[in-house]
This record gives structure tokens, sequence and C-alpha cells, in this order.
């Protein structure tokens, strides 16, 4: 038996990118980006879990065979002791024993390799620990986020709608505001600036208004309007 090879370099990596920046003002993206955000913040902690969980595993299982192999070195070190004629002829105890040492030396490796794969999966469990609790830490915040819109919304506050590609990591990192409103374009990323319409005059200046016809006057112009309410006894 020997000790089996674990990857510790890819869960590190694996480790450094389970990360999920918050918003300072989640209200103005509207609830679907902070559900999204959530159920992120989900998967993310239960991939930890997943490498938590297998390297419990694993490090139950090399040190069931640790201890396998030390009581096979011991017991075979005892024998070599006890039979073995070249071990016998050494001077001293301590001459006996390096003498079986070597010719142990196989399984004094193994033991050697159970020892320091057990040394270097509690380290990178101490790794997965932190990460879980600063993932929990952060299912905290959102759930904190939460309550704090529902308090503004009944303070009379009401969810935004500016658009944003997909659950950023980063909040603003693919946004652009633009007078306080986003249009999304159609290349991923990009923001442009919606116009407005420029009024322009279309009375000329050589026409009175006196000789314009009102619309559904029935041909009346100002002037005979004017008169016919001149008419009028509004005393």
């Amino acid at each position: 038996m020997s000790a089996p090879t674990i990857d510790f370099e890819g869960i590190y990596n694996a480790l450094r990118a389970m990360d999920i920046m918050l918003d300072s003002d989640p209200l103005q993206y509207g609830p679907k980006r902070l559900n999204g955000k959530v159920a992120e913040s989900r998967a993310i902690l239960s991939k930890c879990e997943q490498i938590f969980l297998d390297l419990s595993q694993e490090l139950a299982r090399i040190k069931r065979q640790h201890r396998l192999l030390e009581a096979e070195f011991a017991l075979s070190m005892k024998d070599l002791l006890a039979n073995d004629p070249t071990v016998r002829a050494g001077r001293n105890l301590k001459d006996r024993e390096a003498t079986a040492t070597m010719m142990l030396r196989d399984l004094h490796n193994q033991v050697g390799d159970c020892a320091l794969s057990i040394d270097e999966i509690e380290a990178c469990l101490i790794v997965v620990k932190a990460k879980r609790s600063d993932l929990k830490d952060i299912q905290g915040r959102l759930r904190d986020q939460i309550k704090l819109c529902q308090e503004e919304i009944s303070l009379g506050a009401r969810w935004g709608n500016i658009e944003v590609q997909g659950i950023e990591l980063i909040p603003g990192k693919h946004q652009s505001l633009v007078s306080g409103f986003v249009k999304k374009s159609s290349t991923y990323g990009e923001r442009k600036e919606v116009e407005l319409p420029i009024l322009e005059e279309t009375l000329e200046d050589n026409v009175e208004p006196s000789n314009q016809t009102l619309p559904n006057s029935n041909g009346y112009t100002m002037s005979t309007i004017d008169d016919i309410l001149e008419d009028f006894d509004l005393d």
C-alpha cells in the first residue's frame, strides 16, 4: 500500500476562486440580482462542503492505513531482532535496530509518506474551514441585505431596474450609469446613452397667428372667434 496523491494546488486554486462581492445598494438592481447572489453563494458553499467531506474521508482512510503500516513495521522489526542472524550479529541494540530498519526501508518509507500526507491534509482542512466560515458570513450578509431592502420598501422605496450582465462577482464591472439610467446595447458589456429628441420650431416668422385656422373650428379663424366672443354679454 502507498499513500494517495492529492492535488493540493488545485484545491487551493478552487478555494481562491470561491468569492462573491456584495452590492453596496442592492435595491437599485432589483430582486432578481439579489436572489441570484443568494443562489450563487449556496452553490459555492456546497462545493466547499464537498471538498471538506472528500478531504475528511481521505484523511480518515490515510490515518487507518498509517496505523496498519506502523503496526506491520513494528511486528517486522521485532521479528528481525529476534530471528534474523544478520541483525542479531550487531554489537548492541542500536546497531541491530539500524540494520533491521535498513532491511525494512520500503515499509519505513511508506509509513513516512502516510505521515506526510496526513500533515498536508490537516493543513488543507484548516484552509477549507476558513473558507467555509467566510462563505457562511457572506450568506449572513445577504440575509441582512434582504432585511434592509424590505425595510426600505416599507418606508416607500422601490426596487430599481438597472440591467446587468448576469450575476457579477464584482458589482458594477459591466455597467455604466448615464444620468441614473442604463441602456444595454447589442454588444456584451457596452452601454450607450439614449438621445432625447429635439423639438424644433415649425412656425415660420412670416405667418401671423391671426390667419391660422384652429383644428376642429369649422374654418373659423382666430379673429372671427374673437369677434363672436365680444358679442356675448359676460356681465
